[in-house]
Order: structure tokens, then sequence, then C-alpha cells
């Protein structure tokens, strides 16, 4: 049985299927961190981080759920289009070369935003062949590239079995997908895309986060910055409070009372800030695909799916809108099921 496996290398997460039991994949996901390698051990050998070093020309970086420990205020992400390029991306498509408990894949599944596709076969050469990791040889055999809201589609399609996939096919729907750096939405009917009306802005939660610490930084004037994880995890870690200086606040306003009911000289309000990117992000997408009286159907998906679905139903109330399961690892999810399915249609091809 062929050997498939999908890596999502996406602007703010990573997502692997680590391994697979009855063609069902465990996935795992972490922060998109690479941070370059110290010798310097200060726990005197108490903790083991969670990581991997992998070498990337003459640099060492080390990736994993703990590499986020190492990183310093210089570290910094890659929000642009050149990321497949980067040292970072391939330190990260290395770490889960290496995590995954396979040395020979006969199809490798790798993703872009809508507006990158046009670097799908760059992408597919440089991770074709075989890459040694730590002494771990990884033999990728084939390689095939989905844009990342298709690959949400198909999860969806999966989560929905077959008599539901069957009916969707025939229908217009609207894949929305929210990641950190991009926005992307696609039109499609079944597995075909209408290119003119799919596209992506960058105006996914990392937009969002510089929005809020501009605004937080005149509540705070004695800070130099506001960390933008700080910000991020007031919406997922510990949503409706953010923690500053050992101290919590209500967020996404606070009125000179922290999270305990004492009184702080503390005041902010940057409910603005985050809807200014929802709306003018929403708007983006309506001017691309109108105002959908042909599309049946709205998929959600993405990590940060849950900030902006209230305008995604003001913008398009009467449609449905369903959320796919898992929405932070549903495009993972839906690559690897598109990939079973891609490898099914070349067998059947070849016996034709």
């Amino acid at each position: 049985m062929e050997t498939i496996r999908a890596i999502e290398i996406g602007y703010g997460s990573l997502s692997f299927t680590q391994t697979v039991i009855d063609n069902v994949p465990s996935i795992k996901t972490f922060a998109s961190v690479v941070s370059a390698v110290s010798n310097d051990d200060l726990s005197g050998g108490l903790a083991k981080r969670d990581t991997v070093r992998v070498e990337v020309g003459k640099a060492v970086y080390e990736v994993g759920p703990d590499a986020y420990l190492l990183s310093d205020r210089s570290s910094s992400r890659v929000l642009n289009n050149t990321f497949i390029e980067t040292d970072q991306y391939q330190a990260l498509f290395k770490g889960a070369l290496f995590m995954m408990d396979v040395t020979s894949i006969d199809l490798l599944v790798l993703s872009l935003p809508v507006n990158n596709m046009l670097r799908s076969d760059a992408l597919k050469q440089q991770a074709i062949g075989e890459h040694v990791i730590n002494g771990k040889k990884v033999n990728v055999k084939n390689v095939w590239v989905l844009c990342q809201p298709l690959a949400g589609y198909l999860s969806y399609a999966n989560q929905i079995g077959q008599k539901g996939f069957d009916e969707l096919k025939e229908q217009n729907v609207l894949s929305l997908d929210f990641g950190f750096s991009t926005a992307d939405w696609l039109v499609s009917r079944g597995l075909k895309i209408n290119d003119k009306r799919s596209n992506a802005v960058s105006m996914g939660m990392s937009a969002i986060l510089e929005e809020v610490s501009k605004s937080l930084k005149s509540a705070f004037p004695h800070l130099d910055t506001i960390p933008l994880n700080l910000i991020d995890e007031a919406f997922w870690k510990h949503p409706g409070t953010i923690k500053i200086s050992g101290r919590s606040y209500p967020f996404p306003a606070c009125d000179g009372v922290d999270s305990y009911g004492k009184e702080t000289r503390i005041k902010f309000d940057v409910s603005s800030d985050i809807n200014k990117v929802v709306v003018s992000c929403l708007q983006n997408v309506r001017n691309s695909v109108g105002a959908g009286a042909e599309i049946s159907k709205i998929i959600v998906m993405g990590g940060s799916h849950e900030v902006y679905l209230p305008e995604v139903k003001r913008s398009f109330p009467e449609h449905e809108i369903v959320i796919v399961d898992r929405p932070m690892t549903a495009v993972c999810e839906g690559m690897f099921y598109g990939g079973v399915q891609y490898m099914a249609a070349i067998k059947r091809q070849r016996a034709a």
C-alpha cells in the first residue's frame, strides 16, 4: 500500500500527518517558530525542549512545540510570497519529515495560499528527492500541491461522507480559510475552481495583532512594545483576558478595572481595531465573490475563523454557513484525504 503524507506549512502554524493508522491521519500541530540554535543550556539539564534540530545550509535551527522558548526579540516570521524560499520554511519542512513515522513517501501533499499557487512547481521540485535530517533519510517520490481552501473543502467532503459529497459537488461553494498571514477564499463547483472569483488578502490574524499592538501601546506607555503572542493568546488561550506585565485585563476593552476587579490606570478598547481588519477582509471577499446568489454553501476553516465568523454571517446573511470539524487542522486533513484520492486516480490511469 502506498505511503501518503501531508505537510501544511503555514505562516502561523505547521501541521503534518505524523502517523496514519487504518487510513486515518494523526495530525501534529505547533507554531511556525524557527529559532537559531544556541549552545547555551541555562536549564542545567533539568528539562529538555520538545524540538528537533535541523540543518539548512550552514545554519542550524530548532523547530517544534518548544521552539518559541528559544526565540528572542529579534525573531520574526516571514509573511510574504517568498516564504517557500526561506530557511524558515526549509527548517519546518525538514522538521516535519524527521518527526514522521516513515522513511519513504510515495506521495507528499503540500499546500500554498490561493494567491501563491504560481509557485507550486518550484515547491514540488524542492520537495522531491532524498532528504537527510540528523542522520535520518527520507525519500519523497512524488509531490502534489493543493491550494489551502480547496484542501479544507476536501476535509469537509470527507466529513459528510460519499452521499453528502455527491450532493455537494453539484453545488457552487465558497470556501473561506482564515489563517495567520492571509485570508483565502475559493469558489468551486466540485473540484472545479472558479479562478476569477478566488483570491487571498494579507488580512489574516497577523494584521489584527499588529493593529491591536499599535493601539495598546498608548495604554502601556512604559513598554516599548506589546508582544504579539500575548495579544494572540487573548483570542484563543484565555479568551476575554489579556495578560501583560504579570496582570490580567479584560479584553478587548478595559475601563480601569482589571480582570480581578482591582482598579487600575490602564484603559483601552481595541474593538474597532479588530473590526477594521475583519470588515475590510470580508469587503474584499464580497468584491470578488459578489452577493453570492448562486452560491449554495459557505465552508469556513482556519485557526482564526472565530474572529471573522460574525462578519461572515453579516456579509452573507441568507447563506448556509458550516464550520469544518477541527478547523485548525482541517486543511492538513483535507490534503491527506485528497492525496488518497489523487493516488487512486493515478493508479486507475495506469491500469487503463
